[in-house]
């Protein structure tokens, strides 16, 4: 689930299941006929899902919220994935999980005659013949043929969860190398840079950027500012982005404007767990010679306001661009930045 909400918008999900076509047209699945409905209902649940559904979706994009259907779907009693067949409860829990996401009833008796009809049956055995193509045929035997749950990423087996083992995972060891692996695959199906999620567009994560010694989130490193009055960009940083101040450095002497040594001002932005980054230590030094007047918090709103439009979360699309990239944090949404 980290991986889909850093990079989401950019993946497509697509179900495969293991079975076997009979002589008839139909599948055989691995346990039985209740596996076969089970595998129809999350099928079809996903071909009608509506497209908006009233529920916290845990940060997924909205395409991809019909994925909170299979997490319900896979919860044995206590609220805890299962891990044996035993354990499953599908596809007896279908009902009662789509109730717990409010899909509306045209749409639950949708899902129910696909899942009783051709619809079904069709879309069952379209997911079968996929996993024939991307991995092959399921065996008894360990770590050999197709097992699920089998992984792929543009039509290729990149990693493999059977029975608790995860195996065949070249390069996938951790949430962060999927997320730098998908953002790749992003660049070279010629996505524009500036429309890649952050998780892509941060400098750590960049495609072709510089070298790594392993996938991470994003860390960035400081930057220095010239400014007029630096404790005012400092305010300006510390009020709209809950910066810290770590030191304001004062001139200790006074003469000409060309020769009184610089004031610096340091702030540290917050630090964020998830794949934002953050902490950046912003540095504002001031600049004597540049002609101007007091530059305060009003003047510094005002300009950026004018050069990357309202700074407001919701609008400030190009401000929230420009610090995305660059510094890798967001602007807070409040009353004032949104003036």
């Amino acid at each position: 689930e980290p991986v889909l909400e850093a990079v989401g918008e950019l993946v497509e999900v697509r179900l495969s299941f293991l079975g076997e076509r009979t002589a008839g047209g139909g599948v055989a699945c691995l346990h039985g006929e209740s596996e076969c409905v089970g595998n129809k209902a999350q099928l079809c649940t996903h071909k009608h899902w509506p497209s908006h559904v009233d529920v916290d979706t845990r940060g997924l994009p909205a395409h991809l919220n019909w994925l909170l259907f299979l997490r319900c779907a896979a919860e044995a009693e206590g609220g805890r994935p299962f891990n044996t067949t035993a354990a499953s409860r599908i596809p007896g829990n279908t009902h009662a999980c789509l109730q717990r996401y409010s899909v509306p009833s045209a749409t639950a008796d949708a899902i129910d005659a696909c899942v009783r009809g051709a619809e079904g049956a069709t879309l069952l055995a379209e997911a079968v013949a996929r996993t024939h193509t991307l991995c092959g045929h399921h065996s008894s035997r360990p770590k050999t043929a197709c097992k699920s749950c089998t992984m792929s990423i543009e039509g290729k087996p990149a990693c493999v969860l059977d029975e608790g083992a995860v195996y065949n995972c070249t390069g996938l060891a951790s949430s962060q190398a999927w997320v730098a692996r998908l953002c790749d695959a992003a660049a070279r199906a010629g996505w524009a840079p500036s429309a890649l999620p952050l998780a892509c567009r941060a400098p750590s994560m960049a495609a072709g950027g510089p070298s790594r010694p392993g996938p991470s989130w994003p860390t960035v490193q400081g930057h220095s500012y010239a400014s007029i009055d630096p404790r005012s960009s400092a305010d300006f940083a510390i009020r709209y982005f809950g910066a810290t101040l770590l030191s304001d450095s004062r001139p200790r002497c006074l003469g000409k404007a060309d020769e009184r040594p610089p004031r610096e001002v340091s702030v540290r932005l917050p630090r964020h767990a998830d794949f934002r980054g953050g902490g950046l230590e912003l540095r504002f030094v001031s600049n004597p010679r540049k002609p101007g007047g007091a530059y305060d918090t009003a003047a510094h709103t005002a300009a950026m306001t004018l050069l990357f439009g309202n700074l407001s979360v919701n609008t400030g699309h190009h401000w929230n661009q420009y610090f995305d990239f660059h510094l890798g944090f967001y602007a807070r949404p409040s009353d004032l930045i949104a003036a």
